[in-house]
């Protein structure tokens, strides 16, 4: 029976891939026979194996489209055609070592190195998808991958690229998984080979046994650390090879001197007043110039994170946004009337209005689904009713007079000022330009002084009732200066400023300070103004900590060095002298 299949091998073979020569003996016959045995008898094992015998099937002379000229070495010719074909577009690359994957390619090197062979992929089947394990895969279909199955696969790979390759063949694995920091182990084949051929699993590392070996400038800067302490200038050598360390060491060592330099905020050709500065800028500057430098001088914008919360329909900014509408489209309302607000004869008034506003909203930002629509209605529903309560009680002594009195900004301007910024002189001689917009401006039924009010929809938490200023807050204050400056001749004019939080968590809550309580702004201004001017942009935690910017502080040393090393020189007046007023605010 064994010589039966034997010749009826040898016949396939006779009928087959040889019998073109039995036509041709010559070059063409011999390329004929090849394209047979390439097309019809040698065996593909995946994509590699699939695109190189398409390469070689479409040369023009196996594909019979050029006849070989008289004198022609078939086998010869065929015998150098791996080293020519190309590969996933690359052609044979110069020296005699080829590095593989389990994936890899090229054949014709005396020398191949395998990297990877590692337990964890050979076998490879341990790694089951937690969601679903092999067991309820296959009961859900069996087409679907099976983990248990994958070990097999790369290991096929694996004997089918040893198949491929000629001369020798090195197998390597890693002895530690860097990502995971854990020991890792050589796959079963590497030590089935070393059973049989008799030989040890070696240990290889990556510094050069010699001197004479070393290849880069990497492996003699590792050969030097391995033997010692360098012999030789290794900073001075460091700073050659690298000149962007020069600047980094440049500016280490000028913020830890004792003067005041470029690196820890001086900029002399910044320096000078905006034509006009708003609340904001003025309480980023006061709490850390450097982030105003940032954001204002060099204009680096910070990254928008003012989306929705998960599962939100609104983003903190909108609500805000879309109350102060509301607040503002009642209150219209009611000084059209002639009314003041009363919650048993306006609440419908207010639902209506806020009815109106969701509209629109959701017109424009339509929500996920009805769902969330629901629960954010709600809520200014709540927010709205809080509103008009603590504003049913506090009209009963005061009625307001203007609505979003913008100031310096586009807007809706209020009569007395024109939309003009307001000016106000500083006790050095400077002055700044302020502008901004009052969400809503009351006049006081007893003494007839104007009350100024900022609605929040935010946090209450770091406002005081003593200290108008706590936590670099100048708003309320800016607000009352700005709007007394309209009114040079009437020194009551304005009677206090603050803040309103008609939110449920804050239960309606306000911080009402009289005027005589925020003259102080003014000074703390004009030490912010001779910053600008001088330009002089210290780094401060002070008031709270710049997040926006924290990967550009923290690569200069971090937040708390950073205030403490400007404190330090600003304390020991190392450079211009309103640093140090600065520091005293």
């Amino acid at each position: 029976s064994k010589d039966s299949a034997a010749l009826t091998a040898l016949r396939r073979l006779v009928d087959g891939p040889l019998a073109p020569l039995a036509l041709d003996p010559g070059s063409k016959g011999v390329l004929a026979s090849a394209r047979s045995l390439l097309a019809e008898w040698a065996a593909v094992g995946g994509e590699m194996d699939a695109y190189a015998a398409k390469s070689i099937l479409e040369d023009p002379f196996i594909a019979g489209e050029v006849d070989p000229w008289p004198g022609f070495d078939a086998f010869q010719w065929l015998s150098g055609l791996t080293d020519r074909i190309r590969l996933l577009g690359q052609g044979p690359r110069p020296g005699k070592a080829h590095v593989s994957g389990l994936d890899g390619g090229h054949s014709g090197r005396p020398v191949a190195f395998v990297m990877g062979v590692n337990d964890l992929v050979i076998p490879g089947g341990d790694r089951q998808d937690p969601a679903l394990l092999d067991v309820e895969r296959a009961r859900i279909s069996p087409l679907l991958p099976l983990a248990s199955e994958l070990g097999g696969g790369n290991e096929a790979k694996l004997r089918r690229l040893i198949a491929r390759k000629r001369g020798k063949v090195f197998l390597s694995h890693s002895r530690l998984d860097l990502s995971r920091d854990r020991e890792m182990y050589a796959a079963d084949p590497i030590h089935e080979l070393a059973r049989h051929s008799g030989k040890t699993i070696r240990a290889v590392a990556f510094l050069p046994g010699t001197r004479d070996m070393r290849s880069s400038a990497a492996e003699l800067w590792l050969d030097a650390l391995a033997a010692g302490p360098p012999r030789f200038p290794a900073r001075e050598a460091m700073l050659n090879l690298f000149p962007g360390l020069v600047a980094g060491e440049i500016a280490a060592a000028a913020r830890t001197s004792g003067r005041f330099t470029a690196y820890d905020g001086w900029a002399p050709e910044a320096g000078g007043i905006p034509e006009s500065l708003s609340p904001t800028q003025l309480e980023t500057l006061l709490a850390n110039p450097q982030e105003y430098f940032f954001r204002w001088v060099l204009g680096i914008a910070l990254p928008d994170r003012s989306g929705p919360p998960p599962g939100g329909w609104l983003s903190a900014a909108d609500r805000g946004s879309l109350m102060h509408e509301v607040f503002h489209d009642f209150q219209q309302t009611l000084m059209s009337r002639g009314e003041r607000a009363d919650f048993a004869l306006h609440a419908a008034l207010l639902d209506k209005t806020l009815e109106a506003r969701l509209r629109r909203w959701r017109d424009l930002h339509p929500p996920e689904n009805a769902a969330l629509y629901e629960l954010e209605r709600r809520d200014l529903a709540e927010c709205a009713r809080v509103f008009l309560h603590s504003e049913s009680e506090f009209q009963k002594t005061a009625k307001p007079a203007y609505l979003e009195a913008a100031f310096g900004m586009e807007g809706r301007s209020a009569p007395w000022n024109g939309g003009l910024p307001a000016t106000l002189a500083l006790p050095s001689g400077r002055s700044v330009r302020l502008r901004g917009r009052l969400d809503r401006v009351d006049v006081s039924d007893g003494s007839g002084g104007l009350v100024i009010w900022d609605y929040k929809t935010g946090s209450p938490a770091g406002f005081s009732t003593a200290d108008p200023f706590k936590g670099g807050k100048l708003q309320a204050a800016l607000y009352a200066v700005a709007l007394k400056s309209f009114f040079p001749g009437a020194e009551g004019a304005v009677s206090a400023s603050g803040y309103f939080f008609p939110i449920p968590e804050a239960g309606g809550r306000r911080f009402l300070y009289p005027a005589s309580a925020l003259s102080g702004v003014v000074a703390i201004v004009d030490v912010l103004a001779g910053l600008l001017e001088e330009g002089v942009f210290p780094y401060s935690l002070k008031q709270r900590a710049s997040r926006g910017y924290a990967p550009i502080f923290d690569a200069a040393g971090g937040a708390e060095r950073l205030s403490a090393q400007a404190s330090l020189k600003a304390s020991a007046a190392a450079g211009p002298d309103i640093l140090r007023q600065w520091l005293e605010l």
